[in-house]
């Protein structure tokens, strides 16, 4: 080969290799997200031309893939701009020239990556004006879900002289787009004096905009929110963003009388009116039997069952539901059909008794869940024996269901093992039957289900604290939240302050929130139409309940100041609190 010829295919190997941008070999591996070096024009610049190219430097090589995905300007200029990428560079080309005295925003989303994959910590926002001014008014606020902090929201502001309706929020973009940090923390700065819809969502598909039904959303305790130049610190929780009513997915018929029906979601007595009934045959002949009765089997707004005054025939009926649930405009009511054949077979089928969770290690107050092969009732009283022949009487939620809730009527002794005999006589399924026996030889017996209790030496004895910050709330509730993922405990507040008995030991968090209607969960609100959410706050500092221990006068960082930058790590007091270990716990009965 002749010098020339290596010469020009040296050449040509240099020219191919630098047309893709690609990671360097070798060294220890990158784990750094890029971070902003400048920007053009300068953070907080006044009088900026309105045709000039906005240009952000940054610290590392960008991959032009995704800066595609996560540049936005608001307000959107006119005819839009594409988007360069480069090195380590990111120009903005405007199609149009800027809008006159005007502040504009451009957000660079935590999307953007580098050449090894390594993404944008937190969001960033250049502001700058083609007027002698920037924008006033600011907001701040946190996201509050303890299950997406791995995830950060994107948060949008919807002027309300667009609407903030429904179709605004879905389809338009954002007046001003941000996003939280990794503790849930947002805030926009110099934006309009105005009133605004407040929006926050998990962008999981990066396209700005919200996904009803797919994508987590959160909302403010109020709908507007109106934006001065003084800080103002909200607080949004999740609310359903579904726009779609739930519909039946089926209808079966138990037996001649009885009809089941599955819905596709849960039919939420707060969002939707209770739903009216009509059957009529396909045929349009023969006899309709009425519907006597409907009843939601318990523990679940997913399952209906109908029990009608006659019995049905071999032949196709058509279901025919309606409910009312609130929109933008009013209350609108929702009507839809579903077929399912008739039955003549009586429902002779005995329920079987299949399984009992949990067995082991079960704490004090302790609910008990039977497993059933078909929707049962029970009436009879239960009655929990232990070793030592005590007896604990049993509540069992009332309604049918599948899966039967049990909760003794007072806590249990810790390391004792407990017996639960079910007779035939135990409960009923819809039709009358009996539980099934589990032989020919057990007689009437169904199952003999035993258990034990946590033992003495792994019980806190007590865990108490305050946030003596918090203004009297009748209606508030405390948890302490298993790491493990155990069952939630439960406090009823006291002026601030939580007290939990005889807690299964380990570490984990302490939560409250307004139970504004009384069923002792922290409910969602709802977007479309809003609804507010119950305010809960999950305290960031992991408390240990320790075995044998009484920890007393739990304390914690700013516990009422719910919003905040990312916070550096810091514990509870509840260590420093803790007094010495008992000669045993002192669990209340």
């Amino acid at each position: 080969m002749s010098r020339q010829t290596a010469a020009i295919g040296f050449f040509l190997c240099l020219v191919c290799s630098c047309a893709h941008q690609i990671s360097p070999g070798g060294g220890p591996e990158d784990h750094t997200g890029p971070v902003i070096a400048s920007t053009i024009p300068a953070m907080g610049s006044t009088l900026v031309s309105r045709t000039g190219h906005v240009t952000l430097m940054f610290s590392k090589w960008i991959s032009p893939a995704s800066a595609q995905k996560c540049v936005s300007i608001q307000p959107a200029p006119a005819q839009g701009f594409s988007v360069h990428a480069y090195a380590r560079k990111i120009e903005i080309v405007l199609r149009r020239p800027l809008a006159d005295s005007t502040t504009y925003h451009v957000v660079i989303t935590s999307a953007l990556q580098d050449l090894h994959g390594n993404s944008l910590m937190n969001a960033y926002s250049l502001v700058f004006s083609t007027g002698p001014t920037l924008d006033s008014g600011r907001i701040a606020g946190c996201v509050i879900d303890s299950a997406v902090r791995a995830f950060q929201a994107t948060v949008g502001l919807f002027s309300t002289k667009r609407g903030g309706n429904a179709d605004t929020i879905i389809y338009g973009s954002p007046d001003y787009l941000t996003q939280t940090d990794s503790s849930g923390f947002f805030s926009f700065l110099n934006i309009r004096r105005d009133t605004y819809r407040l929006v926050a969502f998990m962008d999981q598909n990066n396209n700005r905009r919200l996904d009803p039904g797919l994508e987590r959303g959160f909302v403010p305790l109020y709908r507007d929110i109106s934006v001065t130049p003084l800080p103002d610190t909200v607080s949004l929780y999740p609310a359903y963003t579904d726009t779609a009513a739930p519909r039946l997915l089926s209808a079966k018929a138990l037996s001649p009388k009885l009809l089941l029906c599955k819905w596709a979601a849960p039919l939420d007595s707060q969002r939707f009116s209770e739903p009216l009934w009509q059957i009529e045959r396909i045929d349009k002949k023969g006899k309709v039997p009425a519907i006597a009765d409907r009843q939601w089997l318990a523990g679940s707004r997913t399952r209906t069952v109908i029990t009608l005054d006659d019995t049905l025939s071999l032949t196709p009926y058509r279901l025919i539901y309606r409910f009312t649930r609130q929109t933008r405009m009013g209350p609108a009511t929702v009507i839809d059909t579903i077929t399912c054949n008739g039955s003549i077979t009586p429902d002779t089928l005995r329920p079987a008794y299949l399984s009992a969770t949990p067995l082991s290690g079960l704490p004090l107050a302790v609910k008990l869940h039977l497993a059933f092969s078909k929707p049962v009732g029970f009436s009879a009283p239960l009655v929990l024996v232990d070793t030592m022949h005590g007896q604990v009487p049993m509540r069992s939620a009332t309604g049918f269901t599948d899966s039967v809730e049990l909760t003794p009527e007072r806590h249990l002794l810790p390391g004792m093992r407990y017996r639960l005999t079910l007779l035939q006589t135990s409960g009923r399924d819809l039709s009358g039957n009996m539980l099934k026996a589990r032989d020919s030889v057990s007689g009437d017996t169904v199952a003999v289900v035993t258990f034990a209790t946590i033992e003495a030496d792994s019980l806190a004895t007590a865990l108490r604290g305050c946030a003596h910050c918090l203004p009297r709330e009748p209606r508030r509730i405390w948890r302490f939240l298993p790491i493990s993922g155990g069952t939630p405990a439960q406090s009823a507040d006291s002026s601030g302050c939580f007290h939990f008995d005889s807690l299964p030991s380990g570490r984990g968090l302490i939560e409250y929130f307004t139970d504004v209607n009384g069923n002792r969960s922290p409910d969602r609100g709802e977007l479309f139409p809003f609804i507010a959410p119950e305010p809960f706050m999950v305290m960031p500092d992991t408390i240990e309940a320790r075995a044998r221990w009484e920890v007393d006068g739990v304390t914690f960082s700013k516990p009422c100041a719910t919003c905040g930058p990312a916070p550096k790590p810091t514990h509870a007091d509840s260590a420093a609190a803790a007094k010495k270990p008992k000669s045993g716990p002192r669990p209340k009965f």
